[in-house]
């Protein structure tokens, strides 16, 4: 039931902002300049983990937030409209995504990025979350807007389908079924489907839905968490000090979605120190343009020999302070006009306003 204020939540954008810089930070010190974090395993080790946390991160927020705006719509109106859900999704997503392929495609042409038909097609029908013998860097990181768009498909269908008492037990079988694939993988179970990370991404999405169908007991239950302990749960994600193995990477796999929703959910409920650094005006800057910076972020930072040649590969990286600028000119003159399209587009009259005025908002959803 959703039983809070409705609206746009800075807080989950100053995340946003965090979770690219994540993954920026992992990228810039793996694969950029590896020299200063390869002579200190700890730092290595810690940046290696960085970036897989912020896409997790951006994972759990997507679920809550998509959910929260469909439980919204249908509170509002009575019912999800399909097709105005998948009309923002394409002009939010698309226009700026097939930009970034088609820059790709024309360096790959002047030989400086490099990449394969095949795994362009892959990246464009968002099936790159499945697992394949080749992988080109430069539209490597689209598996993540695979495992987005995948979700995309499913998860409105299952609001129509099944009622608001029914929904729940859906989802939550939905959840520990990605848990246990999480963990099989691990021991070589169902592993040649999807990588991974793509798995765990599925997880955290799942726990983002949950915390939006169950928002006020979440937020109730997350305020009365010590802060001390959350503090300890995102150093303990961030810092990951486990053995390698596999019994250790089931662990891991099984608390990091629940670790990323009490962070979110304690930021949502608790002013502290955190939601005021949240709140603050780079990092609501930086969550904004958070979806063109994590596209274009990857001509930028690539190893050296993933480029053309080596001169190709010093020139990006002595680019690199032009991400700035080309995520903020992608984001105000591609992504923000499409995003205003497709809400356009998909605007619904007030008067399609369905639910009688002896249902209660809890019982609508």
């Amino acid at each position: 039931m959703i039983d809070s204020v409705p609206g746009r939540i800075r807080e989950l954008d100053g995340w946003r902002g965090v979770s690219i810089l994540l993954v920026l930070l992992q990228h810039l010190a793996v694969y950029t300049f590896p020299a200063a974090a390869e002579r200190h395993y700890w730092l290595y080790h810690v940046t290696g983990v960085a970036g897989d946390l912020g896409v997790r991160i951006f994972f759990a927020i997507s679920g809550f937030v998509i959910a929260r705006l469909l439980l919204i719509e249908e509170a509002k109106y009575g019912s999800i409209s399909l097709k105005g859900f998948y009309t923002r999704r394409f002009f939010r997503i698309l226009p700026v995504f097939y930009l970034f392929l088609a820059a790709v495609c024309l360096f790959s042409w002047l030989h400086w990025t490099p990449v394969t038909t095949t795994n362009i097609l892959q990246s464009a029908l968002f099936v790159k979350d499945l697992k394949s013998p080749t992988l080109d860097w430069f539209v490597g990181h689209s598996w993540s807007l695979a495992v987005e768009e995948q979700f995309y498909l499913v998860f409105p269908p299952i609001l129509m389908v099944f009622s608001a008492r029914k929904r729940p037990a859906v989802l939550l079988c939905g959840l520990a079924f990605f848990l246990a694939w999480s963990v099989g993988a691990q021991w070589g179970v169902f592993a040649n489907q999807l990588n991974p990370s793509a798995i765990t991404g599925f997880s955290c999405i799942s726990v983002g839905v949950l915390l939006a169908i169950f928002e006020g007991k979440a937020r109730a239950l997350a305020a009365r968490v010590p802060g001390w302990f959350v503090l300890a749960v995102g150093l303990f994600l961030l810092i990951r000090p486990l053995p390698h193995g596999r019994a250790a990477g089931s662990f891991y796999a099984l608390l990091v979605p629940f670790g990323v929703g009490l962070l979110l959910m304690y930021t949502l409920s608790r002013p502290s120190w955190a939601t005021a650094v949240l709140n603050s005006a780079a990092l609501q800057w930086t969550g904004m343009v958070s979806y063109s910076a994590y596209l274009w972020q990857e001509i930028f930072t690539g190893r050296s020999d993933f480029y053309g040649s080596p001169t190709v590969a010093r020139n990006f990286h002595l680019c690199l302070p032009l991400l700035v600028l080309t995520a903020f000119l992608s984001y105000r003159w591609i992504e923000k006009p499409c995003t205003r399209l497709g809400r356009r587009l998909s605007a619904r009259p007030q008067a399609a306003h369905a639910i009688s005025a002896n249902k209660s908002v809890g019982e609508s959803i």
